[in-house]
């Protein structure tokens, strides 16, 4: 059987990448990950959040929660570019 820390080593380090982003103010890494999560949503025809939503079941939730993580992906990533480039917030 194989240590829990040699099998889920992705999440761990992505864990530990998020908290650091949160401190650090590094949102774009947060937009990366919803990003990640759209897409594995729409190559799994299913998201989770509180629960399971299939978009077979419910598709207009689906969708919804689909579209708004793309959204938040590119808004987030984009904040951090702009400052970065001198520009101000989003």
């Amino acid at each position: 059987m194989r240590s829990s820390l040699s099998r889920y080593w992705p999440t761990y380090l992505a864990i530990t990448a998020v908290l650091g982003a949160t401190l650090l103010e590094w949102y774009w890494l947060w937009g990366l990950v919803f990003l990640i999560w759209s897409i594995r949503a729409i190559r799994e025809r299913q998201a989770t959040l509180v629960q399971d939503i299939s978009v077979d079941d419910a598709p207009v939730l689906f969708w919804t929660l689909t579209v708004l993580w793309v959204v938040l992906s590119v808004l987030l990533i984009l904040q951090d570019v702009l400052r970065l480039i001198g520009g101000s917030d989003v």
